[in-house]
Formats: structure tokens, C-alpha cells, sequence
């Protein structure tokens, strides 16, 4: 198993996606010490809020959707199921990797050369 619990899944996501993530929260699905079940949440890019969700096993997959406000999400981005992705490390990093590249299309090219000149 790759991501342990939500602290490692928050770490992970900001090793990965760095400047671009800013932590938003933490939101458990039990009370804390009752499971690790949850989700983390990231603004990407100034731009967009992504949630990384985990459940406590024997439920071991992860889970990433997109936050539209409200209660509307998208678990499908760019044609790719976002929901049971595998808890390793590749599988993961591929994930992150569709997240990436949905912000980065969707945002104009004169904004992410500035962003990238950060």
C-alpha cells in the first residue's frame, strides 16, 4: 500500500504537484482515531479545488474529483474514471498526472507561463 492514511495522502499530493497546490482542508468520514477514511482538499493552480480521498481497509483504493461548489463533483476527468485508483505509487502518480494536465488545458496559455515563471 502506497498512501497510508490522509496526513500521507496530503503529503503526497504536495510532493507531487508542489507550488501549484495550496492545502484547502482535511475532511475524516469518522470521528478522529476511529479510521483514516477521508479526503484532502488542494486549490491547483489558484484555479481549481481537487479532492484525494482514501478509505481505511479493507477498502484500499483512492479516489480524486474535481469540486465544482456546492454539491457537485466530477469523478470522470478528461475521459478518465477517477474513483478506485489503485493505492500504488504508479497508478497514483498516472492520476495525478490527468489532474495536471485538466488544469493546464483548461487554463490560457498566458496565465500558465506566468505561473510557470513563478
Amino acid at each position: 500500500m502506497y498512501v497510508e492514511n490522509l496526513s500521507d495522502l496530503r503529503r503526497k499530493v504536495l510532493r507531487h504537484f508542489g507550488s501549484r497546490a495550496i492545502y484547502y482542508s482535511t475532511s475524516r468520514y469518522d470521528a478522529p482515531g476511529v479510521s483514516e477514511s477521508g479526503e484532502v482538499r488542494f486549490l491547483l493552480y489558484d484555479s481549481f479545488v481537487f479532492g484525494f480521498g482514501i478509505m481505511e481497509p479493507p477498502y484500499t483504493s483512492l479516489s480524486i474529483f474535481l469540486d465544482f461548489g456546492g454539491d457537485i463533483a466530477a469523478t470522470r476527468v478528461l475521459g478518465k474514471e477517477l474513483t478506485f485508483i489503485e493505492n500504488e505509487e504508479t497508478d497514483l502518480r498516472d492520476a495525478f498526472e490527468v489532474v495536471n494536465q485538466y488544469c493546464r488545458l483548461r487554463l490560457p496559455d498566458r496565465f500558465l507561463e506566468a505561473y510557470d515563471a513563478l
